[in-house]
């Protein structure tokens, strides 16, 4: 491959993306932007949103700590409950109760028309974040698993149980879809229980899902 051609693949975006945000430090959230970095796509600045204690945490620890040197990446700090924009887009984070062992956790309100509230990963819904889920278009939520009765550590992973959001939420006019599946989630196995949950009117989220807002 020449010089020039070379350069011509530099210059063109490789992944279908303009900016990522980032919830929490559990690994299966934030690992991922590993690929932006010298042994894979070797991305400039690519634009990652995160709050300042995740952006300490990534910028301290290997192996992250790389696409900070190489400039991979370039943070943009994001506070609790202050709105920022993206072109027409108003985003909030949010605090979110979860196991906070090395920083802290958000999720995220997103609005245009519609409003759309991101929550992958929680211990426990309490009535502030109800009352979010209730008054948006859609929600992106928590369904790690089905029933408290799913794993034998539960009380280690706490996580609200598919069965129990449904029971909060039934009856509101948000689309929910569920996120986050564990490989235990008896809806990655039986037809039947994730026909029940739809049959409720609550979807179970796939990759590459859009949301038009």
């Amino acid at each position: 491959m020449t010089q020039k051609e070379i350069s011509k693949i530099k210059g063109k975006r490789k992944i279908p993306l303009s900016g990522i945000f980032l919830t929490h430090a559990h690994i299966g959230h934030y690992l991922g932007l590993l690929y932006l970095g010298k042994e894979s796509i070797d991305e400039n600045k690519f634009p990652v949103y995160c709050t300042p204690l995740m952006k300490i945490f990534l910028s301290k620890n290997y192996p992250t700590k790389f696409l900070f040197e190489r400039k991979n990446i370039k943070i943009n700090e994001v506070l609790s409950d202050k709105e920022f924009r993206i072109k027409n887009f108003k985003i909030t984070p949010i605090k979110v109760p979860h196991r906070n062992e090395v920083a802290d956790t958000v999720g995220y309100i997103i609005k245009k028309e519609k409003k759309l509230i991101y929550i992958p990963d929680i211990d426990k819904w309490n009535g502030e974040i109800i009352k979010e889920i209730k008054n948006s278009d859609f929600a992106l939520i928590d369904g790690t698993f089905h029933s408290r009765r799913e794993l034998p550590g539960f009380k280690e992973v706490p996580h609200p149980p598919i069965e129990e959001t449904i029971k909060i939420l039934e009856g509101a006019k948000t689309k929910v879809y569920f996120t986050h599946i564990n490989h235990s989630n008896i809806v990655n196995k039986k037809e039947k229980e994730k026909k029940l949950i739809e049959d409720k009117g609550f979807k179970i989220a796939k990759d590459g899902i859009i949301f038009e807002i």
